[in-house]
């Protein structure tokens, strides 16, 4: 039986090697790859034969082509034996190259995600993982998220969802109905758009907590809203010796109590935004003494400006149901609504307004009595409700388009259509646009910072100054696109969409923005096309 010759490692100048039979006519040499035969060398033996005229590489050519370029002295070789000649020495040449540069994979994913745990467990803090591996800092930041949650590692294996989408599987990872939303947003799409709404529901949840807690502190009794024949009576109406009845005043009575409002504007060009107030009540007004400050109260009755609640929406936690006033539109079409006197109060029939036949519930109708009144219609009940839940999922989806579009203006070559896009914005010179000039691009200037640091004019000045033609023009672009943002992040604007505004959000689609449902239907009313399918897919990020 033959034994196999013994075979030994050199280390020989790479510039001594010959590489002039190879089927890679590229050797393709990126940055990351140089980096690496930079910083360790090359770590696999390049294998070579000999030749009359000197060694010749028969794999490793990549390898020795990036050793001369970071200029490394020496690379390991390992030689097998002597070149061959003829045809079928050839034949075998290119057969053996094919399958050792063919058959290879790169590390997958979850590799890549176990091999940061390693190193973090190893003591190598975040920045210096990224510097070693040459990855962006928030990749490794998201490796490391990962890790340290078993249902995002698992979804990461099981279900091939990318690096930051399982990031927000373990943002959610307590929360299984959550998870479950996300999972499928994965696959049908939509991703982050229902991340920020489950976003946007836990902060409304904390919000209500805080103020019940606060309820609790302070020892106030909470209670659902009273149903129209619970005697109970908001102190806002109540008199005890002809003096109006404060919560403070009220606070050692034994009928003193109260349950949660949610107070909100879905009117205005600021941001949707709801707080949760305490209603402070006497449970039985007649009982301990107090008299309507308007009228005494009617035996049975709850309110004595006759609104009745919504019984059906009462939450046990004393939390009522979210309701907008009667001074908002109807979801789609109808002149934009009057600007309120105050902030539309849910759950409360009165609003801050008389409309349709309901009295704010502050004041009493003349005469210094009150006024029964009809409660709003299930139907108008509904249609409220669901304007309410599309200024929120408007408020959801802007969040989402911003980030977005910090990401999209990052890059440094335009996106096609561009210059197209850009003239023909100049040549229409819309409002929007004129009055971002004038206001030197509030919303540009934050879209091109940091979300908590925007540039100043300045800054902004100097970026321009120094862009090179493609990236001056994504900075022209975005100063437009900047324009049109502050128009669309109005709390009401899908109530009422202008032509720019449906031209906008078509335009961020064509470029790749995955459009929430609410912007979809902004985008395309009935009488429209449909909207056109992005240029190309997302990214999907990983390590690399």
């Amino acid at each position: 039986m033959s034994v196999p010759p013994t075979l030994q490692i050199s280390h020989l100048d790479p510039a001594s090697l010959l590489l002039d039979r190879n089927i890679r006519s590229d050797a393709d040499l990126d940055g990351d790859f140089l980096a690496s035969i930079r910083d360790h060398g090359v770590l696999i033996p390049i294998v070579a034969v000999r030749a009359p005229d000197g060694i010749r590489v028969r794999y490793g050519a990549r390898r020795t082509r990036a050793a001369l370029n970071v200029g490394r002295a020496t690379v390991p070789v390992l030689v097998v034996g002597d070149d061959a000649d003829g045809d079928a020495a050839e034949i075998d040449r290119v057969l053996t190259q094919w399958a050792e540069n063919q058959h290879r994979a790169a590390l997958s994913l979850k590799d890549q995600v176990h091999a940061v745990g390693q190193l973090a467990v190893f003591g190598l803090p975040p920045a210096k993982i990224a510097r070693r591996l040459h990855t962006p800092r928030r990749h490794v930041d998201a490796a490391l998220a990962v890790v340290g949650s078993p249902a995002a590692r698992d979804a990461l294996v099981e279900h091939g969802i990318n690096l930051f989408q399982a990031v927000v599987i373990a943002e959610f990872a307590d929360d299984l109905d959550a998870v479950a939303a996300l999972m499928t947003a994965a696959s049908t799409g939509g991703f982050d758009h229902t991340a920020q709404r489950l976003r946007d529901r836990r902060a409304d949840q904390q919000a209500r907590s805080r103020a019940l807690d606060e309820l609790r502190r302070r020892g106030v009794r909470i209670i659902d809203r009273p149903a129209s024949t619970d005697p109970a009576h908001r102190l806002s109406l109540l008199d005890h010796d002809g003096v109006a009845l404060t919560a403070e005043a009220h606070r050692r009575c034994p009928g003193h109590a109260a349950y949660l409002i949610q107070d909100y504007n879905i009117t205005g060009s600021g941001p949707f935004q709801v707080a949760y107030l305490p209603e402070y009540v006497c449970t039985d007004p007649a009982a301990h003494g107090h008299a309507g400050r308007y009228a005494a109260p009617p035996t049975g009755a709850a309110h004595s400006d006759g609104v009745h609640p919504n019984s059906s929406a009462d939450h046990a936690d004393g939390t009522d149901h979210e309701r907008p006033a009667g001074d908002i539109q109807a979801a789609h079409g109808g002149s934009p609504p009057p600007a309120p006197d105050a902030s539309a109060r849910a759950g409360d029939a009165g609003g801050s307004a008389q409309v349709d036949g309901v009295h704010d519930r502050g004041s009493a109708p003349a005469g210094g009595h009150t006024e029964r009144v009809e409660e709003p219609s299930e139907e108008e009940k509904a249609r409220h409700q669901q304007i309410l839940d599309d200024t929120r999922a408007w408020q959801s989806a802007t969040t989402v388009r911003r980030d977005w579009l910090r990401a999209f203006l990052a890059r440094r070559t335009p996106p096609k259509g561009t210059s197209s896009f850009i003239a023909a914005q100049l040549a229409a010179a819309p409002t929007e646009l004129t009055w971002a000039l004038s206001q030197h691009h509030p919303t540009a200037r934050l879209l091109l910072g940091a979300p908590d640091d925007p540039l100043t004019p300045a800054r902004l000045a100097e970026l321009v100054a120094h862009a090179g033609e493609h990236r001056a023009q994504t900075l022209a672009l975005a100063l437009i696109l900047g324009a049109f943002e502050e128009s669309a992040a109005g709390v009401d604007r899908w109530q009422h969409p202008t032509s720019l505004l449906r031209l906008y959000l078509t335009q961020l689609a064509r470029w790749g923005y995955s459009l929430a449902d609410i912007e979809r239907r902004t985008a395309n009313p009935p009488d429209q096309a449909d909207q056109a399918a992005p240029d190309s897919p997302a990214d999907r990020p990983d390590l690399r």
